[in-house]
């Protein structure tokens, strides 16, 4: 009732709702399994948002590939995330591309367009477990949240949003290096995605610690990167302590209480408050640091900022968190309603051969509001021209000959009271001229002498012959046409016993291209022919809260199975079973680490046959 009230009120304001989050992102794993399941989730999240008026959706999934188990004494309610698994980095993906196209079928009908975001990870761990080069084209923004980078999981103090890395960080390297504002942003820019569509991520809350010691590298900013005993409480914790205060608590009581001194980290651009009698450590974002990162967001044409909460904003007089945001944006003049923007234009993708020839297609809503109409390539302006001068509301743009690469187009409407940008695509051009690797395969990897390799030459190799090499001696030479797929067949009888290195290679003047390199195992025919065991994964669930009491587990999802698997801690083997083997199903195992100090655990297994 309130969301519908809100809405007649602001109708210009776009109210999308969120599912999943850290606590209820369990679901997600069987919601994405399967085409079917996929349809199921869709729909309903079409059925949900028509009832209640609402303008899209957002996908808060924390995070694809990454186990946990649920957090029960911070959060009753935290149902983790125990069934993920690595097939989840394709099928986040296929559940954004689904449930876009969903939203675009209800929108045809509702005559309305339909937003779809996401909530994603900054860490470049969680970056690297997704596929943003392929579901970023499904969403309107992707919101980065860039906060909760350092936290009382660990015991060593830090920023929880730094705008840029500090020099003397001393957190493991990946921390150091990736877990800031810039970086993430400009990682994420390395997949191809329109700036406009990258949102930055601002915490309106503290973490903190407990038990810091003034021991940290820098002697000018005491308390920063210092060691700790754990969290401190704080007044929004949960079960845990985490040192989680609202802003409005960090600025009228921390910042007045005189036992704390508050600093600003040059380098990162943040504050923080630390107090040496108490031993505690507050890490948050204030209206200086917001500023610096709005300015951030607009020197880099980045797509905006979310912040994460609301009711973490300081009722007090004066500028508040989320002033900075729209005065930054704005000015003192407001934002323009919507009825004075231009409307979006939409690009559209035609007569693409893959090999650099396409047109681009530039559609201008009849009465758009606009007095021009801008075409982006890779955020580069492209194409400029007045409305008023355009025979047609469609543009036709022509590419010829695009060297190989990705090209991210979009198309945006400006007049006097601003501007309105369309739907992002993606095209993908292709040397044609380029030599395509072949594909070399082995009916009996391990065998007793009598095998077949075979070599796939792909449509449109460009090549002129096909060679196979053993050893690094050339066996086999066969012509191609370069535009015709084919397989091609070696037999061996009766080999040596011995190992025997392979390679295919396409060839065509002075240029070549190899295939990977194939190892085939020849053996004596009296002796057991087994192949080794698959290589074993290991993952644990103590992203949080880093406590001494986690669970260790080995995946090994394909390949030969083992008989026995052993785990080793820092080297010591902690651990041994046997495992029934049944190849080729999956195998998995797990233990229980309880006890462990403060530290850092190093666990690789072994599998036998």
């Amino acid at each position: 009732g309130q969301i519908k009230k809100y809405k007649k009120q602001y109708p210009n304001v776009k109210v999308l709702i969120s599912i999943g989050g850290w606590s209820q992102s369990a679901g997600f794993h069987n919601v994405a399994k399967t085409p079917e399941s996929r349809k199921v989730f869709a729909d309903s999240v079409v059925e949900f948002i028509r009832k209640w008026d609402l303008d899209g959706a957002d996908i808060d999934w924390e995070y694809p590939t990454f186990k946990r188990e649920g957090d029960t004494v911070d959060n009753p309610n935290d149902q983790g995330t125990p069934l993920a698994d690595e097939s989840e980095k394709e099928t986040f993906t296929l559940l954004l591309k689904d449930l876009r196209e969903t939203l675009n079928n209800a929108g045809k009908e509702d005559n309305k367009y339909y937003e779809l975001t996401a909530a994603v990870g900054c860490g470049k761990d969680k970056i690297e477990k997704t596929e943003p080069e392929k579901y970023s084209q499904y969403l309107d923004f992707i919101n980065i949240m860039t906060y909760d980078m350092n936290g009382a999981w660990e015991n060593v103090t830090g920023h929880q949003s730094p705008l840029y890395k500090n020099p003397y960080d001393n957190h493991e390297d990946i921390v150091k290096n990736y877990y800031n504002v810039d970086t993430a942003m400009k990682l994420f820019e390395t997949y191809g995605i329109a700036k406009d569509k990258l949102v930055v991520g601002s915490p309106y809350y503290s973490r903190g610690w407990k038990g810091v010691k003034n021991d940290g590298p820098i002697k000018e900013l005491p308390g920063l990167f210092a060691t700790a005993t754990g969290g401190a409480n704080g007044t929004w914790d949960g079960g845990r302590a985490a040192g989680c205060n609202p802003y409005h608590y960090i600025k009228g009581t921390l910042e007045k209480d005189s036992s704390f001194k508050k600093y600003r980290d040059p380098y990162s651009k943040v504050p923080y408050l630390y107090s040496e009698s108490k031993g505690e450590m507050y890490t948050y974002e204030d209206e200086t640091s917001l500023g610096e990162k709005v300015k951030y967001v607009k020197d880099n044409n980045y797509g905006g900022i979310i912040f994460w909460e609301l009711a973490g904003d300081a009722p007090l007089k004066g500028s508040s968190l989320t002033d900075v945001i729209y005065k930054g944006f704005f000015g003192d003049g407001g934002i323009p309603s919507d009825d004075k923007l231009p409307k979006s234009p939409e690009v559209s993708l035609k007569n693409n051969d893959n090999y650099g020839n396409y047109d681009i297609n530039i559609s201008i809503p009849t009465d758009s509001r606009g007095d021009k109409i801008k075409l982006y390539e890779n955020d580069k302006v492209i194409l400029e021209e007045d409305i008023s001068k355009l025979p047609s509301n469609d543009i036709l743009k022509n590419f010829k000959g695009k060297k190989e690469g990705s090209y991210t187009y979009t198309a945006e409407l400006v007049n006097e009271y601003g501007s309105s940008k369309g739907n992002t695509i993606i095209v993908k051009a292709t040397d044609p001229t380029k030599l395509k690797a072949p594909v070399i395969s082995v009916d009996k990897q391990i065998n007793t002498g009598d095998y077949k390799i075979s070599m796939e030459v792909l449509n449109n190799n460009n090549g002129n012959e096909l060679k196979l090499y053993e050893n690094g001696v050339e066996i086999l030479t066969e012509e191609i046409d370069g535009v015709n797929g084919k397989v091609f067949a070696k037999e061996f009888k009766g080999k040596k016993v011995g190992e025997y290195t392979y390679k295919a290679e396409i060839v065509r003047k002075d240029d070549k291209i190899e295939s990977n390199a194939l190892k085939v195992t020849v053996k004596d025919e009296n002796s057991s022919v087994k192949e080794k065991p698959g290589k074993p994964l290991l993952t644990h669930d103590n992203w949080w809260p880093q406590d001494g009491d986690y669970t260790v587990t080995m995946n090994m999802w394909w390949g030969v199975n083992a008989d026995k698997v052993k785990i080793y801690e820092n080297g010591v083997l902690i651990s041994e079973a046997d495992l029934t083997a049944n190849t080729p199903q999956a195998q998995t195992h797990s233990i229980k680490i309880n006890g462990r100090k403060n530290g850092k655990y190093t666990y690789y297994a072994e599998l036998i046959n």
